[in-house]
């Protein structure tokens, strides 16, 4: 009995270690989906997570239980995860492997702390370790915020910072308008927000194509992408999310679009935002996930997986020329294979270099960044011939 009660608690002992870590892969996707005989607007929206090590197949994320929601975004931020829609948010503490019962409601407050209407909000994790919202300001609006009673109008997207202790609840709106767009037709809405190394990238969506606008600074104001004709990336779909891939520097666009009388979340790869592009590949739909084909998939929201990297060895880029290795649990960068590397620099998300290293004479180094402050960086090495190898990590 001993040596049966034994295997028992093994046997428990390992079913409670695999649903521990309900995040394997080193992506994760938020979206909705809707049956569409069933499908009369966002009252009918479900919240659903996939994930992918590649950024293009993906797969259900075990152990999650959808709920009633839409236009998620998702984000992780001091080992916790946080789901995103219009006025509430769902959580999962990694520490303790629990999610919320329900939603929280979420509230956004001006410097004279009167109360900001917001839709669509999409997250960031700023310089300073902080949690931001980028959102379409609603406030004023009647019926959909995305449209105009009258024409002309103008549309307002805005940033707010968390409070300190809200837990992802509360955030004061910064000054300003991040972009503001006068419409003479049609609709803006959905904006998401990342970063590329250098500047901001912010999409909006207008009706079934995406624009995209850029700023240096995260809360600066922003302007459509010089060579875009007006910021147009693509006719391809709305509604979408970016992602930077700093080891192969290309950019991951998502979009959702009609197919028939279903919609699907589509993928493009590029190599820069200089011009519009066309011939995106489905990447999740009804059929692929499992539901059905008569299932739409819409609104897709994107962050990577920092659970899994919290003890692990990150490679963070890697060439035939340099190879960036980060230890997180150690909070050491080794940097290996340095042919012809010159220097290293590391600039925090707001452009400033705050560490450099001659490195002209060394095959090998070791950064230590514990005493940085809680955030995303890029290292950046410089080569004999000028060209700039630029990896990411988090701290």
């Amino acid at each position: 009995m001993r040596h049966q009660s034994f295997l028992l608690v093994c046997f428990l002992f390992v079913i409670s270690f695999t649903q521990a870590q309900p995040f394997s892969k080193k992506y994760i996707m938020s979206f909705h989906s809707c049956d569409f005989n069933q499908c009369n607007g966002p009252q009918d929206h479900t919240v659903q997570l996939a994930e992918s090590d590649d950024g293009t197949t993906w797969t259900m994320v075990p152990n999650f239980t959808s709920y009633s929601g839409s236009v998620p975004d998702v984000i992780i931020h001091n080992n916790k995860l946080y789901i995103y829609t219009p006025g509430v948010v769902k959580r999962y503490d990694y520490n303790t492997n629990t999610w919320d019962s329900g939603t929280t409601n979420v509230t956004i407050l001006d410097s004279a702390s009167n109360k900001v209407n917001f839709v669509d909000p999409s997250a960031i994790i700023d310089s300073a370790g902080n949690l931001v919202l980028v959102f379409m300001n609603s406030t004023g609006s009647t019926g959909d915020p995305a449209q105009c009673s009258t024409y002309p109008c103008t549309k307002y997207f805005d940033s707010a910072i968390e409070v300190s202790g809200s837990d992802g609840t509360s955030f004061v709106k910064q000054s300003g308008h991040r972009l503001a767009l006068t419409l003479t037709n049609g609709s803006a809405s959905d904006p998401d927000i990342y970063y590329n190394g250098s500047k901001y990238i912010l999409y909006i969506s207008k009706g079934s194509s995406t624009y995209a606008y850029y700023s240096s600074t995260l809360h600066g104001t922003y302007q459509a992408l010089p060579n875009l004709s007006s910021g147009l990336l693509t006719n391809d779909g709305g509604i979408p999310c970016g992602h930077y891939d700093t080891t192969t520097q290309k950019y991951w666009t998502y979009v959702h679009a009609s197919s028939g009388t279903t919609t699907e979340i589509k993928q493009k790869i590029h190599s820069d935002l200089n011009s519009s592009y066309t011939g995106s590949t489905t990447i999740i739909s009804g059929t692929l996930m499992g539901f059905g084909s008569n299932y739409k998939t819409e609104s897709p929201g994107f962050t990577e997986n920092t659970f899994t990297a919290s003890t692990s060895i990150n490679k963070i880029y890697a060439s035939n020329t340099i190879e960036m290795l980060y230890r997180n649990d150690e909070k050491i960068i080794d940097v290996r294979n340095m042919k012809g590397v010159n220097a290293l620099e590391i600039y925090n998300v707001m452009g400033k270099k705050i560490y450099v290293e001659n490195t002209l004479n060394k095959n090998t180094t070791s950064i230590h960044v514990n005493n940085f402050s809680a955030g995303i960086y890029f290292i950046q090495a410089i080569t004999t011939t000028e060209n700039k190898f630029v990896g990411k990590f988090i701290r």
